[in-house]
């Protein structure tokens, strides 16, 4: 999925892997090249990825679901690179099909 991580208007690119178990972003350099890449989580094996302003603070934030079931947020801080996460949310009954922000 694509959001602006690093808050520099270039598209940067969010990949889950679910055979890693893991989630990096690579950042857009703004001509079509990206950064090598962050690891933004590991956990067990994500599935689907959203981005939104989840805390309030006017940064994309990842939420990302994992097959495992669970749930976690990498909280942004302009480009993810030492970003807060939330635990892992085990609730949930099945794997997370997918993720996406609410309307506000």
């Amino acid at each position: 999925m694509t959001a602006d991580f690093d808050r520099n208007r270039d598209l940067d690119l969010a990949v889950a892997n679910y055979m890693s178990a893991s989630v990096f972003v690579l950042l857009g350099n703004g001509d079509g090249t990206f950064a090598p890449k962050l690891e933004a989580l590991d956990g067990p094996f994500p599935v689907a990825i959203g981005a939104a302003d989840c805390n309030g603070d006017l940064r994309h934030d990842m939420a990302i679901g994992s097959e495992a079931p669970s749930l976690a947020v990498v909280l942004g801080n302009g480009g993810l690179r030492s970003a807060g996460r939330s635990g892992w949310d085990r609730s949930y009954g099945r794997a997370t099909a997918s993720v996406a922000p609410a309307a506000q």
